[in-house]
């Protein structure tokens, strides 16, 4: 998960500084253009990778494919590991990962509480000035109410919101610099400017710690503000009306506490004031610009769901039937090479048989007969009395967990398990992904082979797994699942 973590930050920081160079190649045009840039990089952050490229996974096959009984996954070497003489095992030592991962989601938690709350107490704060404030009889297409306080005049709500001005600003303020304020003000209404504000907030809380999600509200906030800057010049009004009226707000007022709740004197305002007094026209994108932002932006959501669906075990699927356990066993002894050799003493006397299969080394040391007939009764024992084999639950819990995390733990199975898991990963993740949440594992019999069987619930399906007793040093040899009808 802190892997997966670690990916979308360094993706989505990539991003954003692609998002920065293309501003720089267009700091001469609109101020709109650069804010949906900064915009599209604050959203990456909202939008993992990963996430569309798993949805091109899905996009051939809108449900997941359901498995009837006969349908096994095989996660066992096509020939089985020898076997090795049974001992009581105790279940695998807990890992000290967990503890990491725990401890950094609750120090993420915090901070986003903390942040969250620090909103909160200035959102109530305004809706307590909002619900003392009076209707104002002024043209406009949307509510605008007067509030005792010195904050400056903003747009507050984010669904329904109203202009709100402080009491008395119409003893500072004259005819032509009001027009001009409530002029900017509906501006930030038509934009949408307090919804996008609050996307960002909530991705600012969601990242709290990266110092790049604050730098873009930053940039979100001069480019919105110079956006309706230009608008408001474009409808008519005096620059040096407008600009007069800004730097009385300022240095009367106090700025908006909320980036949701637009204000007037946001971003830098010794440079809006020069661009304002200098009513520079902004260059309008010609068709070129438009196509190649309009083929960015493609390309940077059709990539990774491109991705998806080449990768996806879906396709695949369709392709190609889900093999049975016989034809998958037939299917890999065709394809997989194996040899057997024979370890021997000075005295010529076999000690050990060993098989070299897919550049792995299996050992299997003579055994005693006397050891190999307890080891047989205490199989037989075992069967008869229906005993479950000791730490055969405790690693299928753990291996089922990591896999349900994509992270199987390749270090518990033995090697030929290890390499046949890999080969099959992403049937048997799909399988895993489709069934949901793990609920459940119970005990259920232990086959004639010697295997355990377990009936594991899910929170969409259920599934039976068969997993041998586990090897000496505590791993697993084979197993193998199939989905329940």
């Amino acid at each position: 998960m802190i892997a997966s973590a670690l990916d979308h930050l360094w993706q989505s920081t990539l991003f954003a500084a692609g998002a920065g160079l293309l501003t720089l190649a267009l700091r001469n045009y609109g101020a709109q253009v650069r804010f949906w840039l900064w915009f599209s990089a604050s959203l990456k952050f909202l939008i993992p990778f990963a996430a569309l490229t798993a949805l091109g996974g899905y996009l051939l096959v809108p449900v997941a494919p359901q498995m009837s009984a006969p349908a096994f996954f095989m996660m066992q070497p096509a020939a089985q590991p020898f076997s090795a003489p049974m001992s009581a095992l105790s279940a695998p030592a807990a890992a000290t990962g967990p503890h990491l991962t725990l401890f950094l989601l609750a120090l993420w938690g915090t901070g986003v509480a903390a942040v969250l709350a620090r909103w909160l107490v200035r959102w109530f704060r305004l809706r307590r000035l909002l619900r003392g404030a009076v209707d104002m009889p002024v043209a406009a297409p949307v509510i605008v109410k007067q509030a005792p306080s010195s904050i400056e005049p903003g747009l507050v709500g984010v669904w329904k919101p109203v202009i709100l001005l402080p009491q008395g600003i119409a003893e500072h303020l004259h005819g032509a610099e009001m027009d001009a304020i409530i002029d900017h003000e509906i501006c930030h209404l038509r934009r949408r400017d307090n919804l996008l504000a609050a996307t960002h907030m909530l991705v600012e809380a969601l990242f709290w710690f990266h110092p790049m999600v604050w730098w873009l509200g930053a940039r979100l906030n001069a480019e919105r503000e110079r956006a309706c800057d230009e608008s408001v010049l474009a409808s008519g009004r005096s620059p040096h009306v407008y600009a007069e009226a800004i730097l009385k707000i300022c240095k009367l007022y106090l700025h908006s506490p909320l980036a949701c709740a637009a204000g007037v004197s946001g971003a830098d305002l010794k440079t809006r004031i020069e661009m304002i007094m200098e009513s520079r026209t902004a260059i309008r994108l010609d068709s070129v610009r438009k196509f190649l932002l309009g083929l960015s932006a493609t390309a940077a959501i059709a990539i990774p769901v491109v991705l998806g669906l080449v990768e996806s075990p879906l396709t695949q699927a369709q392709a190609e039937p889900v093999p049975s356990p016989t034809t998958t066993a037939e299917r890999r002894a065709t394809e997989v090479s194996a040899q057997i050799s024979f370890a021997t003493d000075e005295k010529g006397r076999v000690t050990e048989l060993v098989l070299h299969q897919n550049g792995l080394e299996q050992h299997a040391p003579r055994v005693d007969e006397r050891v190999a007939k307890n080891i047989e009764a205490a199989l037989a024992q075992r069967i008869k009395n229906n005993t479950p084999s000791p730490g055969a639950e405790a690693a299928l819990r753990h291996q089922i967990e990591a896999e349900e995390n994509d992270r199987p733990d390749y270090g518990v199975l033995m090697p030929g398990l290890a390499a046949a898991t890999r080969e099959q990963w992403l049937v048997i993740q799909q399988l895993i992904s489709s069934l949901g949440p793990l609920k459940s594992v119970t005990f259920r019999s232990v086959s004639p082979g010697g295997a355990d069987v377990y009936d594991v619930a899910f929170e969409r399906g259920r599934t039976q797994w068969h997993i041998s007793a586990l090897s000496p040093d505590g791993k697993i040899s084979s197993l193998f699942c199939h989905r329940l009808p």
